[in-house]
C-alpha cells in the first residue's frame, strides 16, 4: 500500500517538473474582457425580456381584472350604453384628430426611450 502512494507522489512530481511554464497568450486580456462584456450584455439583455414580460403581464392582469369587475360585479351592459350614442360626424373628426396626436406622442415616446437607450449604452 505504501509503495504504491509513493510511486503515486513520483509520479504526480515528475508530470509537475515535466510540464512547460504556461505562458498566456498576449491578447488574453483583450479576450477575457471581451467575455466578460459580451456576459454583461447578455444578462442585461435578459433582464430587459424578463422586465418587459413582467409589465405586460402585470397590464394583462389589470386589463381583465377591471373588465370582470366591471361586466361581473357592477353589471355593467356594454350594449345598453353604446346603443343609446349617436355617433355624428363632429365625433369622428375628433376621434380623428385624437388618434393622430396618440399616435404622435407613442411615436415620440419611442423615439425618446430609443435615444436614451443609444446615448447612455455608447
Amino acid at each position: 500500500m505504501e509503495t504504491n502512494k509513493k510511486h503515486t507522489e513520483n509520479a504526480l512530481k515528475q508530470a509537475l517538473q515535466r510540464r512547460q511554464p504556461g505562458r498566456l497568450p498576449s491578447n488574453f486580456n483583450y479576450r477575457m474582457m471581451e467575455q466578460i462584456r459580451l456576459e454583461a450584455e447578455k444578462q442585461q439583455k435578459r433582464k430587459e425580456r424578463v422586465m418587459l414580460c413582467g409589465m405586460i403581464a402585470g397590464i394583462l392582469l389589470l386589463l381583465g381584472v377591471g373588465v370582470y369587475t366591471l361586466v361581473f360585479k357592477l353589471e355593467f351592459n356594454f350594449k345598453e350604453y353604446l346603443s343609446g350614442m349617436d355617433f355624428s360626424h363632429a365625433d369622428s373628426s375628433l376621434l380623428a384628430f385624437y388618434s393622430y396626436i396618440a399616435t404622435l406622442v407613442l411615436l415620440l415616446l419611442g423615439l425618446d426611450y430609443w435615444l436614451r437607450k443609444k446615448k447612455f449604452h455608447s
